[in-house]
């Protein structure tokens, strides 16, 4: 009997010594077969707030490739710089690497390599017995996926060739981008430079203008929030005059706008902002009314570029605000503690919750996407990147996993920081979780510069909803009506004299109106703006400057007429034609 038992136990130490041996080859087999699927290192540069030491940045590196190597079989190289340091680091790279003395033989070695490699030779055993896939070692000038921001500088990385074209990528391997990207960013990048050459960033767009009005004084004067569509309207300059008579206990209206803007609606200018870019919120005496009905790239349903002062609704606007300085609606600096009872401010779902108690709070106006938001912060792919395909693969991840992007945003969890009940609950009774820098923390990046910020945790000082609150904002937005126009498109050449000649003249104009608080006499307003109009009208810089038509430059020494100069309108005159608005 106990012969037997031996036996029988041998016999199953056989088996099992057999199972495990064929379970060891299967693993060892199932991995060499996942390392002829290639092994990839990329490089990525992230613009990171502070020094990042190389320590953290290895932390973090580590920790980022343990999902990337599991899910993508690539290696990721971390390299933080701040941002003063950020683009001379990464243009240096570009420079390295095409003045390597080894660069064609550093090629040609890899190709060779790819093409003759041993699928045993790309796995290892490490210092545990286990069986490792091997990964390629890069130099220290490898650029693959970087971060960059600005419309010239990304202008200027197409035109030098650092950058590749990612519309096959988007519109296949990587389409899921679409879902958790604003259409109206690919689409707007793509639009102005005939292409898409970077991924931009998901970020908040815009704010909304909302009208307040005090809750007391509608139901003391029988008013519902839906008579108010605006400050100017006659309900509103009805229910001013009345608070200012009979409440004296409210300031009439209090302004949240930035000072040096006026508060007129639905007014288009033609603008030119310092950097020289076209922007249609600077005030410019290029101007005229457009309809909160309008749709983009609609025929017919664009703005004529005018003297401002020609349009009877700025004019108006403008009167009736000088009449609200006029009758004191403003208040004094002594009124500051005071209640108000209407007003007007911008931002997002702070100000419910900081004024809803009191205040109806009315949209006046959706957030708008323009076109220099595009261009404010985006992910590219490096020309010389070792594969484009496995670097969309990292830029698409980061865009839409949400663990991916707080680990490259806020670190490791338990090291950098910790994730701490707030005191909002959501849907399911549960406190929202909320990111606490723990102490010593020295790790600290943007989300404008991770990818997408309407997925990853807020901060304990931010609002604990903020995720939903900004997907709601981005589903309330809309395209700017001039969305894809640059102050250069189809690459005109812009009068700089007249175009800086518009700006300043705009901005002295713009003073001028600001500081007038009364109307004196029965034509004073008027008389002011027919002067205005008659300075407009006469110079003729400024007539030049708003000319629709190109400005000639003359001849060369040959005889051959040169490239004429456009002015703004001119430009515009051109997108609208090629966007088949007009004919």
């Amino acid at each position: 009997m106990t012969k037997r038992i031996i036996a029988l136990l041998l016999s199953l130490v056989m088996v099992l010594a057999c199972l495990v041996g064929c379970k060891k080859d299967d693993a060892i087999d199932e991995t060499i077969k996942e390392g002829s699927e290639k092994t990839i290192t990329l490089s990525m540069y992230l613009m990171s707030e502070e020094e990042v030491s190389e320590e953290q940045a290895l932390a973090i590196q580590n920790a980022v490739n343990k999902i990337t190597k599991s899910k993508f079989k690539t290696q990721l190289v971390l390299r933080y710089f701040t941002e003063e340091q950020y683009y001379t680091a990464l243009e240096k790279a570009y420079e390295d690497d095409l003045n390597s003395d080894d660069f064609e033989q550093n090629f040609s070695n890899a190709l060779k390599e790819e093409l003759e490699s041993d699928t045993a030779e790309e796995t290892f055993v490490d210092e545990y017995g286990v069986v490792q896939l091997k990964y390629p070692t890069i130099t220290d000038y490898q650029v693959d996926i970087f971060y960059l921001s600005g419309y010239d500088r990304l202008a200027s990385y197409i035109e030098n060739d650092m950058v590749q074209e990612l519309s096959d990528e988007i519109s296949s391997a990587s389409k899921v981008l679409n879902t958790f990207i604003h259409p109206g960013y690919i689409s707007g990048l793509d639009t102005v430079c005939n292409g898409t050459y970077a991924v931009p960033v998901n970020a908040p767009i815009g704010e909304y203008t909302y009208i307040l009005v005090n809750k007391e004084i509608l139901k003391e004067y029988n008013h519902a929030a839906g008579d108010f569509s605006s400050i100017l309207s006659s309900t509103s300059q009805h229910l001013l005059d009345h608070v200012s008579k009979y409440n004296p206990e409210y300031v009439p209206l209090r302004s949240f706008t930035d000072s040096g803007e006026l508060d007129v609606s639905y007014i288009r200018y033609f603008g030119i902002d310092e950097t020289g870019h076209f922007n249609d919120k600077e005030f410019s005496l290029l101007g005229g009314y457009y309809s909160p009905d309008w749709k983009y790239l609609s025929t017919g349903q664009f703005t004529r570029p005018a003297s401002i002062f020609n349009d009877t609704d700025f004019i108006a606007q403008i009167e009736t605000l000088v009449k609200y300085k006029e009758n004191g609606y403003y208040g004094t600096e002594a009124d500051a503690d005071k209640k108000f009872a209407m007003g007007y401010i911008k931002g997002g779902v702070e100000v419910i919750e900081e004024y809803g108690d009191e205040y109806e709070i009315i949209v006046h106006q959706a957030p708008v996407l323009d076109t220099m938001d595009v261009f404010e912060n985006m992910f590219a792919v490096s020309s010389n990147s070792v594969d484009l395909a496995r670097s969309m693969e990292i830029i698409t991840y980061l865009y839409s996993n949400a663990d991916f992007a707080n680990l490259l945003l806020y670190g490791i969890e338990g090291e950098n920081y910790e994730l701490v009940d707030s005191e909002m609950l959501d849907e399911n009774e549960r406190p929202l979780q909320v990111v606490k820098p723990l102490a010593g923390n020295t790790y600290v990046m943007s989300p404008e510069k991770i990818g997408n910020t309407l997925l990853v945790y807020p901060t304990i000082d931010q609002h604990p909803n903020q995720r939903e609150i900004y997907k709601q904002q981005n589903l309330d937005a809309t395209v700017s009506l001039v969305m894809g126009m640059t102050h250069n498109f189809d690459e005109m050449v812009l009068s700089e004299y007249h175009t800086t000649y518009l700006r300043d003249q705009s901005k002295l104009v713009l003073e001028k109106l600001l500081t007038i608080d009364k109307i004196e006499g029965e034509g004073g307003l008027n008389e002011y703006i027919e002067s205005v109009r008659k300075k407009v009208n006469i110079d003729i810089d400024l007539v030049a400057a708003m000319r629709q038509a190109p400005i000639s430059t003359g001849v060369d020494e040959n005889g051959e007429p040169l490239d004429p100069l456009q002015t703004l309108p001119a430009v515009y005159t051109a997108w609208l034609t090629a966007n088949k608005m007009i004919t």
